[in-house]
């Protein structure tokens, strides 16, 4: 194989995590509780509606809403009007104010009692109504009626869902790759939707239940619409990440194109590889922490488990060659750290996962300091080559 300098890029997948609201202690069977939101569908202009909703559980009693009404002008012949509807859009309240609009604040205070409700999404929708221009403002509010038993069924209910699609993915012959990431993520949301339940917060507790039903019943659509997608076969699970080459601009193993996509961080990755490969993605940019070789055999280890492969950062080692380089501080230093990182790569060397080294995030500073990048480029890239090169027929 021809000699290649190869830079791989690595593409970072990030779950956006929804931040937990406000929780309070768990309560029993038959507790009933009420959550505002605000939403952005409103209509303003010279006149605004705004709504002060709390940012906590309240109990299933009268909810009061605290109302203002700012206007740029007086106005007369308005009505305010206050409607809840139910998930079906029926309006199920109703309350009807004729006012008279000073400029600047006006509140009006609204109260309803959702007792005797069922569990659910409600919507409350204030509006302005002049008697000869229509509706001049509105802002709604969404009103959730969370109970305890509801909330813990549909957490199970999701258990469950998941469970039989499972099944149903180890059963076919050839199991589509994008669907068996789809359905190991949503399970991944499983225990956590069971531990903010039992720590009060149901809001997310109920959220995180429906996002995983969804998504199963989503994947089983498009399956069906697919013919069960039994084209696309997982990606890596017959692919060897430890023998990787680099040809005519692609990443190939065993003649196959492989994309690396995963995350990077330190000694912490040890214990996500697995989730790497329950989400069929293949790569973990390592930065060790110069010092601490069991942490770095950990995840070396945890990645040749899981078929993991892993491209090792010394480019900010303990935050400190990457910062000495582009600084210009004295050689001394650098040459300190620089032994540190030959002695690491001489343990990477033995590891078969190992696929690439970043060597730095801030090259344009380090080219302009010389003298510390010659003794660098002195002391490490020979380590590299005999590292690289130890593994593999592949020159720098």
């Amino acid at each position: 194989m021809s000699s290649h300098v190869c830079r791989i890029l690595v593409l970072l997948g990030m779950l956006v995590w929804a931040l937990p609201s406000p929780a309070e202690p768990a309560e029993g069977s038959g507790t009933q509780r009420i959550w505002l939101e605000s939403t952005t569908d409103f209509l303003s202009g010279r006149v605004a509606i705004n709504l002060d909703l709390p940012d906590a559980y309240l109990p299933d009693a009268s909810i009061s809403f605290d109302c203002q009404v700012q206007s740029e002008e007086s106005l007369e012949l308005c009505h305010i009007v206050f409607e809840v509807l139910d998930a079906s859009k029926n309006v199920i309240y109703t309350e009807d104010k004729e006012i008279l609009l000073h400029p600047g604040a006006n509140p009006f205070p609204f109260v309803w009692d959702p007792v005797g409700a069922a569990a659910g999404v409600y919507t409350a929708h204030f509006k302005i109504v002049h008697e000869f221009g229509g509706t001049i403002s509105w802002r709604k509010a969404l009103i959730r009626k969370l109970a305890y038993d509801d909330i813990q069924n549909n957490i199970d209910q999701a258990k469950e869902t998941v469970r039989s699609m499972r099944a149903h993915l180890e059963g076919l012959a050839a199991k589509p790759a994008l669907a068996d990431v789809r359905i190991a993520v949503a399970e991944a949301f499983l225990p956590e939707a069971q531990e903010a339940f039992d720590s009060g917060d149901w809001r997310r507790a109920d959220s995180l239940a429906a996002y995983v039903e969804n998504t199963v019943q989503s994947v089983r659509a498009s399956m069906a619409f697919s013919g069960s997608g039994s084209r696309a076969v997982s990606t890596y699970p017959n692919t060897n990440l430890a023998h990787l080459e680099y040809r005519s601009g692609r990443i190939e193993s065993g003649g196959r194109p492989v994309y690396l996509v995963g995350l990077t961080g330190g000694g912490w990755l040890a214990e996500e590889m697995a989730r790497l490969r329950r989400f069929n993605l293949g790569l973990a940019v390592y930065t060790p922490g110069l010092g601490r070789e069991d942490e770095a055999s950990q995840v070396f280890a945890s990645a040749q488990k899981q078929n993991i492969s892993v491209a090792l950062n010394i480019a900010n080692a303990d935050g400190q060659v990457d910062e000495a380089l582009a600084g210009g501080q004295n050689t001394a230093e650098t040459a300190a750290h620089s032994a540190q990182i030959r002695a690491m790569l001489a343990d990477a060397a033995k590891q078969p996962m190992l696929n690439s080294f970043v060597l730095g995030s801030k090259l344009g500073n380090v080219l302009s300091v010389e003298k510390a990048r010659a003794d660098f480029i002195s002391a490490i890239v020979p380590a590299i080559w005999r590292c690289a090169c130890h593994k593999r027929d592949v020159a720098f």
